[in-house]
């Protein structure tokens, strides 16, 4: 589907652009390539995001003796793609492979504080700084997108809630000076609307 998707895409794009009315083409046509620039810089900030805690997860577990520590951290890394799956999938096979190697308590105990510190230095510092920076979105209004994206729609909302924030923070300008610049904004008198 990506595929067909991705080798169609200039048709589609044209396909689009023919249907909007001529004198509004170049407003849809330049605010659509800003948010095509917003998808490509979240894509890319989750990227970089995923690449950060893989290798803090290399280095984490493979100092906690985790076999494989590097090839695993790295790879839970990348399960942060999709929110939560690293705890679902990470979290149970680091633990796996450090009670198959070593059956120790406070080696397990060690592998789940890098989870706890993982997922909050996550959560709460690398991916709202730089999603949020490379978006042009403040920490907080990611950490929102995310909790009402949740809340409303469930574990799809959480996947699309930044990108989907960020596409309608193009139009959010425009709707402000359209605002600012209306006649219930000032209050002009002559207008009974």
């Amino acid at each position: 589907f990506a595929f067909y998707l991705l080798y169609d895409m200039n048709a589609i794009r044209t396909g689009v652009l023919e249907l909007v009315p001529s004198r509004y083409r170049p407003y849809v046509s330049s605010r659509l390539g800003e948010v095509d620039h917003l998808l490509s810089a979240f894509a890319r900030g989750q990227v970089t995001v995923c690449l950060i805690l893989g290798s803090f997860y290399a280095i984490a577990l493979t100092s906690c003796g985790v076999p494989m520590g590097l090839l695993v951290g790295m790879a839970i890394g990348f399960f942060n793609l999709v929110p939560f799956m690293s705890y679902i999938l990470g979290l149970p096979l680091a633990l796996l492979l450090s009670w198959l190697d070593d059956q120790s308590l406070p080696t397990l105990g060690a592998v789940a504080v890098v989870f706890v510190v993982g997922q909050f230095v996550e959560g709460n510092v690398v991916t709202p700084r730089i999603v949020g920076e490379t978006l042009g979105l403040h920490a907080v209004v990611i950490m929102l997108a995310v909790l009402v994206g949740g809340t409303l729609f469930g574990f799809i909302g959480m996947l699309v809630a930044v990108p989907t924030t960020a596409a309608l923070s193009v139009f959010w300008a425009d709707l402000r000076d359209w605002y600012l610049g209306s006649d219930y904004y000032r209050g002009d008198p002559t207008s009974n609307a």
